[in-house]
């Protein structure tokens, strides 16, 4: 569960920050993000973790990569569509008015307001999570342990 938790919290900051950078600013950088994520999601999941898995190896450091890289996606379109439903609203624009630099706009104003939803999408794909890594241990692409003996 501890593994689960960390990776789906390293895909949350990656895809939310992404999906808040893309959502406000919009443009080009939104639309190579928006079409990098529908290859992305041409592919099964499970069998895109596999790919990046057999790639990087089994090793855990590899894992912490592999599978944010494989579910950042959710993160960052809900993300994106929360940015977009408030870039529209007097705070943003009072905020765009006095001059604050978008970082800040996003990390200040845009991501406190999208925590609630991210949060939730969090809360769903942690189950996820665990179903690949138990799709990586019975493929033999798990992390070696020694067995357990009882004495």
């Amino acid at each position: 569960m501890q593994v689960a938790l960390t990776l789906v919290a390293v895909a949350l900051v990656v895809g939310s920050t992404l999906g808040a950078i893309a959502g406000l600013d919009g443009g080009v950088l939104d639309t190579i993000l928006m079409r990098i994520m529908d290859v992305q999601l041409a592919f099964p999941l499970l069998l895109l973790a596999l790919i990046f898995m057999t790639i990087l190896g089994p090793d855990f450091a590899m894992r912490v990569v592999a599978l944010p890289m494989v579910f950042w996606i959710n993160f960052a379109r809900v993300g994106r569509s929360e940015t977009l439903r408030i870039r529209n609203l007097e705070f943003i624009y009072a905020a765009i008015t006095m001059g604050m630099p978008r970082l800040r706009i996003i990390f200040t104003d845009v991501l406190p307001n999208v925590l609630p939803t991210i949060l939730v999408v969090a809360a769903l794909c942690v189950p996820l999570v665990v179903l690949s890594e138990a799709g990586f241990h019975f493929r033999g692409l798990g992390w070696n342990r020694r067995p357990f003996h009882a004495a």
